[in-house]
């Protein structure tokens, strides 16, 4: 399970981030530069062009403050 934070800087992203970390048992949270990341461009690349937008689950954080919003996103991903 992937969950992809996106936002403008400032937005929260980090924030929010290590908040989902603390709510999902044997998580990991990688920064943008991270060597897992850019190891793993080509395969989100073609995730995104394929299956990624139809299964994707987008939760709308734009009034939530980031503990707010990990919890919605942990809530989203026990179904």
């Amino acid at each position: 399970m992937i969950v992809w934070l996106n936002g403008t800087h400032g937005a929260g992203k980090t924030t929010t981030g290590a908040l989902v970390q603390r709510l999902i048992p044997d998580s990991t949270v990688t920064g943008p530069d991270s060597p897992f990341r850019l190891a793993h461009l080509a395969p989100y690349a073609e995730a995104a062009r394929t299956w990624l937008h139809a299964e994707a689950e987008v939760v709308d954080t734009t009034h939530l403050t980031p503990a707010q919003a990990a919890l919605r996103i942990a809530e989203a991903l026990e179904g």
